[in-house]
């Protein structure tokens, strides 16, 4: 996700998103240590955190105050691996798939 400062007429600065259309635009991973993944990326990317809705397994990584990622310590309790699942911004979700398909790619 682009990130761009802009300000209001009130001279507040606000932060307005846009996707690039075909580049990630969000990444999740599973963990199955929420606390060291979370001191882990604190200390390699300057990463800060924050509850996400879903629960206390569940958390959402900022740089700069801007959510950037999402973390779920579920990899153990729902027997799946470790991984990072990149999320790519397009213009529609069904021409995307068609042409993943058309691929030889699956939908979900």
């Amino acid at each position: 996700m682009n990130h761009d400062m802009t300000s209001s007429t009130r001279g507040e600065g606000l932060l307005s998103t846009h996707s690039v259309y075909g580049a990630p635009c969000w990444v999740s991973l599973t963990s199955r240590d929420l606390k060291v993944t979370e001191e882990f990326y604190s200390a390699v990317l300057g990463w800060q955190w924050r509850p996400a809705r879903l629960g206390e397994p569940f958390r959402i990584a900022l740089a700069d105050g801007v959510p950037v990622a999402g973390i779920a310590a579920v990899a153990a309790m729902w027997q799946m691996a470790v991984a990072w699942t990149p999320y790519f911004a397009v213009r529609s979700a069904g021409e995307a798939a068609s042409r993943a398909q058309e691929r030889g790619g699956t939908a979900a």
